[in-house]
């Protein structure tokens, strides 16, 4: 993970789009009940996080909504505090708990993955999210929430969107895939360092737009795959889903699609759209065409 260093704030005005799918409908409104449950201070305290339709793995898409699921190995932070492993009973469990060597007070800030936690104020996005056929990596879908006291209702809310892509070849050959980019066209920050707001469960971006030479990484989400992807097929696409901050991109993005070559193809997305909390935006399927030339062509 790559933390860039904080320049000066810059704020997103968010707007609503049109054309999207929902990552989980459920969660964004009802989102996922958590119960504490204290027990005696000298051995800490236990948070039983009860998902209704939230969390980290994507399951199966079903009528345009995908459910996701605590992983093995899942980490919470709360108050700057990591959780141990999630204790879950199931490949697709709701419910999983987290225990903590502290007893912890209130109020509770809350995130998942803990990994990202950086200060009481900060959380860093990473920007190397590894390649996993048919769902999002491990420890990048950030959710969060803020616990006032204990009879108060928590709720888990998602932090970012996910860009859905779709890959098949075009051509018979040079059709193995080392990465794929993501690249606001506007300079918007997708990685490192962002102002988190638990109380309205918002990130602000830090970096300062547009990039320069200190900052230009964090103006990047990317997949890698390191032979991972496999040839791409001409008849099947293959799905590759990144994480991205829930924000404006005020002049669209641009998918870079790179092979184990070095050649690479672009594609645009140039219209302005905006990612909102939870969503999975699904883009057309992309023929690669490994030419080492950008091709600009509308999503």
């Amino acid at each position: 993970m790559e933390v860039e260093q904080s320049k000066s704030r810059h704020r997103v005005e968010m707007r609503r789009v049109i054309s999207y799918i929902w990552l989980v409908a459920v969660a964004m409104f009802t989102a996922c009940s958590v119960d504490d449950v204290e027990v005696q201070s000298s051995n800490g305290t236990v948070i039983s996080v009860e998902l209704g339709n939230g969390r980290t793995s994507l399951g199966e898409s079903v009528d345009g909504e995908r459910a996701v699921y605590w992983s093995s190995g899942d980490r919470i932070a709360a108050n700057g505090e990591v959780s141990g492993e999630a204790q879950i009973s199931g490949e697709k469990s709701a419910v999983a708990d987290f225990s903590f060597a502290k007893t912890l007070g209130y109020p509770r800030n809350i995130l998942y993955p803990a990994s990202f936690y950086t200060d009481d104020s900060i959380i860093t996005l990473t920007r190397v999210q590894d390649f996993a056929e048919g769902t999002v990596a491990t420890n990048t879908l950030p959710m969060a929430t803020r616990v006032a006291n204990s009879s108060e209702s928590v709720k888990l809310h998602h932090l970012a969107a996910v860009v859905h892509l779709q890959l098949k070849a075009s051509t018979a050959q040079n059709n193995a895939i080392r990465k794929v980019e993501i690249r606001g066209r506007a300079n918007e920050q997708m990685s490192g360092e962002f102002s988190i707001d638990y109380n309205t469960t918002t990130l602000t971006p830090t970096v300062i737009v547009p990039p320069t030479e200190e900052n230009t990484e964090s103006n990047l989400a990317l997949v890698t795959g390191s032979r991972v992807f496999g040839e791409l097929s001409t008849d099947e696409v293959t799905d590759v889903f990144v994480v991205v901050p829930a924000q404006e991109y005020a002049k669209g993005f641009t998918v870079r699609v790179i092979n184990e070559l070095g050649h690479y193809m672009d594609k645009e997305k140039s219209s302005g759209v905006t990612l909102s909390k939870g969503e999975i935006y699904k883009l057309p399927a992309i023929g690669f065409e490994p030419t080492g030339t950008i091709i600009k062509v509308e999503l």
